[in-house]
């Protein structure tokens, strides 16, 4: 998967579920589905409660998954890439037919990091 060893996703309310089954059970991905069920039920009211559109009140909590996220990955990754929603991605400024994430982004930028 482009260089990616695992994924890590959460979503408001388990509507990804069906999507991920089979990169589940394959161990590729880590689902927390309707994350906001970890927290008491008034921050479930006023994420999913605001009905305007451009409204951020969804991603109060986004924060607190990008700490779980870090915290359970704590001697384990050498690399996080946070992405905010599904339709955004990791690219390059050249890409390349076989691009690799790892070989094309990420051993790049340890060599600028320990060079």
């Amino acid at each position: 998967l482009v260089g990616v060893e695992h994924f890590f996703l959460s979503d408001l309310d388990g509507s990804l579920a069906g999507l991920l089954r089979s990169y589940i059970q394959q161990g590729v991905v880590t689902y927390m589905s309707d994350w906001v069920s970890h927290f008491p039920n008034k921050f479930k009211k006023f994420m999913l409660g605001s009905s305007s559109s451009g409204s951020t009140e969804k991603y109060v909590l986004e924060e607190e998954f990008y700490s779980q996220c870090i915290w359970e990955n704590r001697g384990r990754s050498r690399w996080l890439l946070f992405l905010h929603a599904i339709d955004c991605y990791a690219a390059c400024d050249t890409p390349a037919q076989d691009f690799d994430l790892r070989r094309h982004v990420l051993w790049p930028l340890a060599r600028r990091r320990h060079g």
